[in-house]
């Protein structure tokens, strides 16, 4: 799929982007120093430094039902000799083979979640950012780690988990790496943020989050809107996500609908 913004693009194209987006997202964080990635006929994987799902994964598998036990297999003990500490592996709605998910279950895989695709057209947004939400880009110390604390609040995640996420990005030159991190201030406190990936001809948001205290004010809306506003200043027309239960009405109050895809994941941890 090209990397060119879609100009006009129709609801098939703009679901397989939600995948190829995410895909092309763990290209990017194979480029980390001392990170892995294969992509082959049968399955593609990354290994790279963080100790988070989204930095392990297996994806894009096309093998048939006969091979599933066997490829299982072969991932998981791939991702053991590596000394991974867990196994993630990413599927959609039309899982290849068409018995994958009950095969990783088999192998001790649990599910982990499963999320609808939605899309966006940039050039219909009208809206103004609220003055009381104060947004900027991670730049420095202070405002990546707010950005973990917003992370840790919103999803219930781990401190170190969520600190895979700004691990990566300084390490892929901070300001300069290739996707973009937003912390939302409200009367001098983190309340929000997101993160902001461009690729396969779409605006991808990652990691959209409000904690508990400050949800019911617009945060989360603005927060959503701000990168898109940005994406497209960039020449994007399109963006896409795939939402939690609890984010999805926001998203389609904003102008988002649901496309056909839905993304989710396995995750096996290594308890050798």
């Amino acid at each position: 799929m090209t990397s060119k913004p879609f100009i006009h693009a129709s609801d098939a194209t703009l679901a397989a982007a939600v995948e190829e987006n995410l895909f092309a997202f763990f290209r990017t964080m194979a480029t980390m120093p001392g990170s892995e990635i294969v992509e082959g006929d049968r399955l593609s994987y990354h290994l790279t430094f963080p100790d988070a799902p989204m930095y392990k994964g297996i994806w894009n598998s096309r093998f048939s039902a006969d091979e599933a036990d066997s490829a299982i297999e072969q991932g998981v003990e791939l991702f053991q000799a590596k000394g991974a500490p867990f196994v993630t592996w990413w599927f959609n709605n039309h899982p290849q083979p068409a018995n994958l998910l009950e095969r990783l279950e088999v192998h001790g895989f649990e599910h982990d979640y499963s999320a609808p695709g939605m899309a966006i057209e940039l050039d219909s947004l009208g809206e103004t950012l609220p003055d009381e939400l104060s947004i900027v880009s991670t730049h420095d110390d202070q405002t990546y780690r707010d950005w973990i604390i917003v992370l840790c609040g919103s999803y219930g995640m781990s401190f170190a988990r969520a600190q895979a996420w700004t691990e990566a990005t300084q390490a892929l030159g901070g300001e300069d790496a290739p996707w973009r991190l937003y912390v939302g201030y409200w009367q001098g406190q983190p309340v929000a943020c997101n993160l902001l990936f461009n690729g396969a001809g779409v605006a991808g948001l990652y990691c959209v989050g409000t904690i508990p205290d400050a949800r019911g004010k617009g945060f989360g809306k603005a927060i959503t809107l701000k990168p898109l506003l940005d994406a497209r200043a960039a020449g994007y027309h399109y963006g896409v996500l795939f939402a939690s239960d609890e984010g999805l009405p926001m998203y389609q109050r904003l102008g988002f609908w649901l496309v056909d895809i839905i993304i989710g994941r396995y995750i096996w941890h290594n308890e050798g």
